[in-house]
């Protein structure tokens, strides 16, 4: 299989039953941490830590095997979500004391969106 490393996004979600089976077939496991893996592709030997157990699975290309220690999924999950919702508002979140813009389309700021 030819590889598609370079045509990724820097971070990106696969549908579970779909993709992240075909994309991680190709890949090499590395390590493997809670619901995180850490895996190389052995074309480009681009480094990926994959969420291969949990909600949504999450591709996140890293440059070195020490990003894997210290990965914190919170910051990707809240751009994808943020990108979902095709940015911010201009209006203010609802939550009292909250100066954040809220995510277009509903009333909350995104660390109020969702529970991280």
């Amino acid at each position: 299989m030819t590889c598609i490393c370079a045509s990724r996004k820097q971070h990106f979600e696969l549908h579970p039953d779909e993709e992240l089976p075909q994309f991680i077939e190709v890949l090499i496991k590395l390590e493997e941490s809670g619901d995180y893996g850490l895996f190389r592709c052995p074309s480009c030997q681009q480094l990926w830590i994959i969420d291969i157990h949990s909600r949504g699975p999450l591709a996140v290309k890293v440059q070195s095997k020490s990003a894997f220690a210290a990965f914190d999924d919170i910051p990707y999950r809240k751009d994808l979500l943020t990108q979902f919702y095709g940015g911010l508002s201009a209006e203010r979140c609802i939550q009292s004391g909250c100066e954040k813009n809220a995510l277009n389309g509903i009333v909350f700021c995104i660390d109020h969106a969702m529970e991280w």
